[in-house]
């Protein structure tokens, strides 16, 4: 098993993982402006959908009891009309 320093980078995107997409993509090599909005575009998106992905990994190592746990709160909360 292989255990992580906290301070590890877990994921990362270089610039040259940037332009290999824009080869894939566009057939071509971005430009500086267009890099610098790529990069705006990542931290964007990035930071709108971290928490949905956090979420689908963790949802990975719920104990069956946790998940019934969830399923009685929903259900408590649509029979109160919540």
């Amino acid at each position: 098993m292989t255990y992580y320093n906290m301070e590890d980078t877990v994921f990362a995107i270089c610039e040259s993982d940037l332009q290999e997409e824009a080869k894939r993509y566009l057939n071509r090599k971005l430009t500086s402006n267009e890099l610098h909005s790529a990069v705006k575009g990542l931290e964007s998106g990035i930071g709108m959908s971290l928490d949905a992905i956090y979420s689908a990994i963790m949802s990975e190592f719920k104990t069956a009891d946790q998940i019934a746990e969830e399923d009685l709160d929903e259900y408590t909360e649509e029979s109160e009309g919540i």
